[in-house]
């Protein structure tokens, strides 16, 4: 049981402030919710300029700068002679 008689602080509200109060814990609970679902959008975007995408592009052209360092090593062509070469493959360049 609970008591409701005699509780110290207790406030007495009539209808018209009890319905302010509830109106404006909605309006509360709205914005909040608006608020966790832009947030929750914003986390999950995975294109553009977000912290996500920034993080795979470095992830992947630290996996390529250290394949191509690599491939020089054992192959002695530079890094930008191995772009030359797999564009002239590709046909892209040297149409002579």
């Amino acid at each position: 049981d609970w008591i409701t008689e005699n509780v110290p602080g207790k406030i007495v509200l009539n209808e018209i402030e009890l319905a302010a109060q509830v109106t404006a814990l909605t309006q509360l609970e709205d914005s909040w919710r608006k608020e966790a679902a832009l947030e929750e959008w914003e986390a999950s975007k995975q294109v553009g300029f977000v912290s996500k995408a920034e993080i795979i592009n470095g992830r992947t052209a630290m996996f390529f700068l250290v394949t191509g360092l690599l491939t020089e090593y054992w192959t002695g062509i530079s890094m930008p002679g191995q772009v030359e070469e797999m564009l002239r493959i590709a046909g892209v360049i040297g149409f002579d």
